[in-house]
């Protein structure tokens, strides 16, 4: 299975919300366009959702957009992934990294 086949869509605030609440598992990538270290994170978790896409949901947040979001989760750098289970934050991870970091944290949760 390729990332290719899972894209990782960008929501609201108000379906961030409804997510934290209904999802199992759900990994949020904090992201702006300007961001550089964004960017690398992005195709790492286009394949972190195709290879887990059974098993949990992962979604993009531009920053730029939704800032009350932002502020809420108390967002301070770019990129920031955070993964919640059962609407619990259990994983905060913060800047770029190698894809196993970010495999290796969701897979703790599984």
């Amino acid at each position: 299975m390729t990332a290719s086949t899972v894209s990782v869509e960008y929501v609201t605030q108000a379906e961030l919300n409804s997510l934290i609440e209904s999802t199992e598992l759900l990994v949020m990538d904090f992201t702006a366009t300007w961001c550089g270290p964004c960017r690398v994170v992005a195709p790492m978790m286009e394949r972190l959702a195709a290879e887990n896409r059974d098993r949990v949901k992962v979604v993009k947040v531009d920053i730029d957009q939704h800032r009350d979001c932002a502020t809420q989760l108390q967002i301070r750098s770019l990129p920031t992934v955070l993964m919640f289970k059962a609407g619990q934050e259990v994983e905060r991870l913060i800047g770029s990294k190698p894809y196993g970091e970010f495999d290796k944290a969701l897979q703790q949760h599984l």
